[in-house]
Parts: C-alpha cells; sequence; structure tokens
C-alpha cells in the first residue's frame, strides 16, 4: 500500500491556503507601520525563495546522490521558475514552464507571488470598493480564460479565490465577521466564476476527463472555495463546534507548513532514497514523514529566520 496517497488531497490544501493567504497578508499589512513597496517586496520574496533555494538545492542533491548524474533542465525552466511563471502543463493549458524538477506542488508559489503583487498596488484603497474592482477584473478574465486558457489569465481567474481571504480579514478587523451583503456579493461574484467554468467544462466534457485535469481542475477548485466559504458561516453560527478536536493535532506543524510543502514531494510523496533500506512500506513511509518533518524544522526555524534577519539588517541600518 502506497501510505504517500494521504498528499494527494493537496489542490484542496492549496485553496485553503490561498483564502487563508489573502487573510493574514492583508491583516499582516494593515498592522505593518511601514508600508513602503521595498519593504513589502523584500519580505515577500525572503518568505518564498529562502526556502525554495533550499528545497531546490536538497532535490538536486537528492537527484545526484541516487542517479549518480546531473539533473538536466532548460533555461526556459530555470528562469520560468525565478519570475515566477510555472504551472503543470500535464494538468493546465497555456502553461509558460512546468515546477523545476519536476517539483509539480510549486505551481502554486507563483499564483501566490502575483497575488501579493497585485494586492499591494491596490492596497491604499484596500477596502470593499477596491476590492470589488478586482473581483470584476477577475471576472473578465474568467469570461475570456474559457476562450483562451493561459498563465497570465488563470492567474487572475484565481484571485478571486485569494480575495476572499483579504474580505474576512476586512471584516475580521471591524468584528463583523457576518454573512451580510459584502460576502454574498463576493460568493456572487466566485459562483459567476464557477458556472462559466463549469461552463467550459460541460462543453469539453468527454468519458476520458480526469478529475485532476484542466477543465475539470479549475471547476473542483472554485467548488471547494464555494464549500469552504459556506462552510465556514455555517460552522460560525454553531460556535466552531469540534474546531480544536480537529485542527488542534496541527498546530505544531503551522510554522513549517511551507517547508514540508515544498519538499513532501521528493521526501515523501516520490521518494525511493530509502527503498533499498526500508522494505516495510508503513514503517519507510513513517521514516519519509519524519525525514521531511525535519528537514522542514531546519530551513523553517533556523535558515530562514537566521537569514531573514541578516539580509534586513544589511538592507535597512534602522529598525524596519
Amino acid at each position: 500500500m502506497n501510505f504517500a496517497f494521504l498528499f494527494k488531497f493537496g489542490q484542496e490544501a492549496v485553496i485553503l491556503f490561498f483564502i487563508l493567504s489573502g487573510f493574514v497578508i492583508h491583516l499582516s499589512f494593515e498592522h505593518s507601520k511601514n508600508k513602503s513597496f521595498k519593504l513589502y517586496f523584500l519580505k515577500r520574496f525572503l518568505r518564498i525563495f529562502i526556502p525554495l533555494f533550499f528545497a531546490v538545492l536538497l532535490n538536486y542533491w537528492l537527484f545526484f546522490f541516487e542517479r549518480g548524474q546531473y539533473y538536466e533542465t532548460s533555461m526556459r525552466v530555470i528562469f520560468g521558475n525565478i519570475f515566477m511563471l510555472q504551472d503543470v502543463s500535464a494538468l493546465k493549458p497555456g502553461v509558460f514552464c512546468n515546477p523545476i524538477m519536476g517539483n509539480t506542488p510549486l505551481w502554486s508559489l507563483s499564483y501566490e507571488w502575483w497575488f501579493y503583487m497585485i494586492y499591494f498596488f491596490a492596497f491604499k484603497c484596500c477596502n470593499v470598493q477596491s476590492i470589488r474592482y478586482l473581483q470584476f477584473i477577475s471576472c473578465f478574465a474568467t469570461i475570456f480564460y474559457v476562450y483562451n486558457p493561459v498563465f497570465y489569465l488563470r492567474e487572475l481567474v484565481y484571485l478571486q479565490i485569494w480575495l476572499l481571504g483579504v474580505l474576512c480579514a476586512n471584516k475580521y478587523k471591524k468584528d463583523s465577521l457576518t454573512f451580510d451583503n459584502d460576502f454574498f456579493i463576493s460568493l456572487v461574484f466566485v459562483f459567476f466564476c464557477f458556472i462559466l467554468l463549469l461552463g467550459k467544462l460541460y462543453a469539453n466534457y468527454t468519458n476520458a476527463l480526469n478529475i485532476g485535469v484542466s477543465p475539470f481542475l479549475e471547476v473542483r477548485h472554485f467548488g471547494f472555495a464555494i464549500f469552504v466559504l459556506v462552510g465556514s458561516f455555517l460552522w460560525k453560527q454553531i460556535k466552531w463546534i469540534g474546531f480544536d478536536l480537529i485542527f488542534k493535532v496541527f498546530e505544531p506543524f503551522a510554522s513549517i507548513s511551507f517547508g514540508i510543502y515544498i519538499t513532501h514531494y521528493f521526501l515523501v510523496t516520490n521518494a525511493t532514497y530509502l527503498n533499498a533500506a526500508i522494505h516495510n512500506e508503513f514503517v519507510r513511509f513513517i521514516v519519509y514523514l519524519l525525514v521531511c518533518i525535519g528537514v522542514a524544522a531546519i530551513i523553517e526555524r533556523v535558515l530562514y529566520p537566521f537569514l531573514q534577519k541578516r539580509i534586513l539588517q544589511l538592507v535597512y541600518s534602522q529598525k524596519y
């Protein structure tokens, strides 16, 4: 039995993370005293690229250790990943380049990065009104995406989901996290995109379609986003019963979750480096998992904070 199937729900996890990311980024930015683009860009850059650098380095070393040869890739893939243009061509059309070294979970980083950039340039009026403008843009992008499914349009389509987190953060700040007109309108926007994508699925439907491949994949993503939004408010109505029981166990891993995400593909899901040494599949999976958690902890709790602090100190002579 392949226990790595436990990681196969990554698509839904990414959509949930998009929403949480919009929530956290907006609250963090609002509480920041220095709202300059320089600091904002540098923090976001370091948060992604420091852990990513060590993940790619480890992946490269592991490939060489197992196969005794260097990993060959194209300049398009290297620079495409540096400039955050990667996606998975096996799952979606109109992809510029694939994630480096075939580490497919890295597809979501390109979306996150451009969400961050779009958000900053809208921050000065980041209220319900400005969010509405971005939601309208996302809807128009979805219309064009149905006919021309390319990467840059897909980024704008998925911005609709990320903005749900920003809206929730706005409401949370005002202590008015209720299902009011603002949330209803946002739900209508998301549902509008969902219907358009559903129409695209219907127009291209064949028995050979896979639920994990476009155009099914986009419908799956937006359907889950609607489920999360509606489910969250229904759960809130019953005072979040069972929340701690379900999520408390994951609390110790929260601070290293990004490290786990960017390394689990080659350290757990597709890992083979201990196959010859450990024959019991369950034991091997547990060891793989522990290795992944250990590596993520070193990256996230040691290397990243150390380097982030030193780089910020080099760039800023005063407290940032």
